[in-house]
């Protein structure tokens, strides 16, 4: 984990220390001490980066690891003096190795921009203890390339050797790691201050240094300091023992998804929640089955062998789940038996599990009324709608054009099958093919098809869902999805999250396009789009780039609420431009198309597919799209409902004044 560590020290002649010895060391490699006429070699010893950062006027002679130490060796002259400072670091075991390699560098460079040389070296990467020794010079370089004075009278030339300077190094590396560990995407941060500081119950280790370890090793006996560490280690283990088990109860007491559960359950509950790795809810128990649906599927494209393995493994984790259903199962029977018995037979199996799991975990002070019960049932079919749908398109949007291209390419793919062994799709269906060696990747693809066929049904019934939210009156509601299309309720509910409730309502009203943006608005935003792009298309991404995209990202989302990544916003943005006829805009967007054309790679961050993006004029483009909805509203709901009021009504009697009222009333609807 990361965890904070930096030291400091002297190396010095008066502690017998050899500087020529110090930085063969740290750097695994053979140096020649001239002074001496040796050679320090430790080039048997392990070090996985080494680089000398120079400061500015530094002359690039110091890159070489043998003239820079053996020049501060011969510039010392005193027999105690101190001939450089060595800084110890800790690096995360979050990293990987280049990200450590990035994060020791920035800290070598801020030092080497005080006007020192750094000497850095990196050990133990890819391990559990990887850390960095910089060897530093104590004096700076003047303007000429050459070494500083240390005084010049009784004043110190540089700053670095004071308790100040120490603080402000330490809390410079606190603020550095914590920018790699957040730009790495990382939770964790370190700080420079003690645990006391921290209020953290804990108690620090000592440095186990080197003479301790000499000690050690040579004489076989645990010196002071190592039984002082194994002391506080176990202390402190003790300590986060207690602390753990103290806050499994809490949590074991708040969350209690225990009730209307007996002891049994409750264990075999939590061990099963263990085995999958899972939290265990409806919610995710539906979205893990529909997943192993389709992994089941998937395996028919593996060879036998490796199918059989695989789908052992599906089918037992396919049994815990069902074993949880089981538990949630008893739990809702239970649940419905004490608070609402009345309405065990209103409700299946599964939508009294989730109805149960929805009030017990929200810790509901009132207990809803029956009435409100059909509501959790809604929300369920909401949420059972979008797994499905997610796992049926993989990472494409949720739309009736990805449903479409899906089924193209599955389409394309069954048809090679059956071309290679003369096939009709109705051999298939009636299994004819289950012979031959084909047989395994055609049931894929014809079971692909058929999902799709599904979710066609499920995508009408989940905008049919979203759609109720935006009607306030029931008969408006039933109306509306009576008389539209699938296609129509997705056009509908993207124009409204683009436009929003309001400027849809106005553009209704008027039958008159409303621009969402500005023309100053329109141009920051296709800026900051082209500038994400480009971007988002490198394959090979510096910090800046990294921090540009982020930048730039962050700012479409929280002053425009524009999303870089979804199809409906660019799709709908991009209509603005041209009927707004925006030319800077439009030079802009010209720009984001020119990225997504020429960097098609398989980063993880891939830039938006504008083929896979359809610009709506290829099917309705806004202006269309507005006279639609205006149709739809004034004609074809007042007709439905007109129609509905005479069969409701065909048995009563009417004046012909009530009928001209019914009719005015309804031919003007409102959102």
């Amino acid at each position: 984990m990361a965890m904070y560590r930096l030291n400091t020290s002297i190396v010095s002649r008066g502690k017998g220390q050899n500087i020529i010895a110090k930085a063969a060391y740290n750097s695994a490699s053979r140096i020649e001490d001239i002074r001496e006429d040796k050679v320090k070699d430790y080039s048997n010893k392990q070090c996985n980066y080494s680089e000398i950062i120079l400061p500015e006027h530094a002359p690039e002679e110091f890159k070489n690891r043998t003239y820079l130490w053996n020049s501060i060796e011969l510039l010392e002259k005193r027999k105690d003096a101190q001939l450089a400072r060595e800084i110890i670091i800790s690096l995360p075991t979050e990293f990987d190795d280049e990200q450590n390699k990035a994060l020791a560098k920035d800290f070598a460079e801020s030092l080497s921009d005080e006007g020192m040389i750094v000497d850095l070296n990196i050990h133990q990467l890819s391990t559990q203890n990887p850390h960095a020794h910089l060897l530093c010079t104590l004096r700076g370089i003047d303007e000429q390339g050459n070494f500083e004075p240390k005084r010049i009278g009784n004043k110190k030339v540089r700053d670095w050797d004071n308790r100040e300077k120490n603080v402000e190094w330490r809390k410079r590396w606190e603020t550095i790691q914590n920018t790699h560990l957040e730009k790495n995407n990382f939770t964790s941060r370190v700080s420079a201050q003690s645990y006391a500081d921290r209020n953290i119950d804990l108690e620090p280790t000592k440095t186990e240094g080197w003479k301790a370890r000499k000690f050690e090793d040579e004489t076989g006996v645990q010196s002071e300091v190592s039984k002082y560490n194994d002391k506080i280690r176990e202390e402190n283990r003790k300590k986060i023992d207690d602390k753990f088990q103290s806050v499994h109860n809490k949590i074991s007491k708040k969350e209690n998804v225990l009730p209307y559960l007996n002891k049994e359950d409750s264990i075999e509950l939590k061990q099963l929640a263990k085995t999958l790795k899972l939290y265990v809810d409806p919610k995710n128990i539906y979205k893990e089955q529909t997943k192993i649906s389709d992994l089941k599927n998937k395996t028919l494209l593996l060879d036998p062998e490796k199918r059989e393995i695989k789908l052992d493994q599906l089918s037992d984790r396919e049994e815990k789940l069902e074993k949880i259903n089981a538990i949630f199962e008893r739990r809702a029977n239970e649940f419905f038996d004490e608070n609402y018995p009345t309405e065990i037979e209103h409700f299946s199996k599964e939508e009294k599990i989730f109805i149960a799991d929805k009030i017990i975990n929200n810790d509901l002070n009132d207990m809803p009324v029956k009435e409100n019960l059909s509501e959790f049932v809604e929300e369920k079919r909401f949420l059972e709608a979008q797994i499905s749908l997610n796992t049926i398109l993989g990472k494409r949007d949720i739309s009736l054009n990805s449903i479409h291209r899906e089924d193209k390419f599955f389409s394309k793919k069954l048809k090679v099958f059956l071309d290679e062994d003369n096939l009709t799709l109705k051999d298939i269906v009636e299994n004819k093919h289950s012979h031959l060696e084909n047989a395994p990747k055609i049931d894929y693809y014809k079971n692909k098809l058929f999902e799709l066929k599904a979710a066609k049904e499920i995508i009408n019934d989940y905008y049919d869902i979203k759609i109720k939210d935006i009607f306030p009156k029931d008969r408006e509601y039933k109306s509306f999805i009576e008389t539209t299309s699938t296609q129509e309720k997705e056009d509908f509910i993207d124009f409204i999250e683009f436009h929003g409730r309001k400027n849809t309502i106005e553009m209704l009203k008027n039958g008159r396009y409303i621009p969402r943006f500005n023309k100053e608005e329109r141009k920051e935003i296709t800026h900051l789009l082209s500038l994400v792009n480009e971007k988002q298309s490198k394959e090979y991404k510096t910090d800046f780039d990294k921090y540009v995209l982020y930048d730039s990202t962050e700012k479409l989302l929280e002053k425009y609420n524009i999303n870089p990544n979804s199809s409906n916003d660019i799709k709908f943005l991009r209509d603005e431009i041209h009927i707004e006829n925006d030319r800077q805009s439009i030079k802009h967007m010209e720009k984001y198309d020119m990225f997504d054309k020429d960097n098609n790679n398989d980063s993880k961050e891939k830039s938006i597919d504008l083929k896979q993006v359809p610009h709506s004029s290829s099917r309705l483009n806004l202006t269309d799209l507005l006279s639609s909805f205006s149709e739809i509203f004034k004609e074809r709901m007042p007709k439905y409902m007109n129609k509905s009021n005479r069969r409701v009504h065909e048995t009563e009697t009417m004046s012909e004044k009530e009928k001209k009222h019914r009719r005015k009333r309804n031919r003007g609807m409102e959102l």
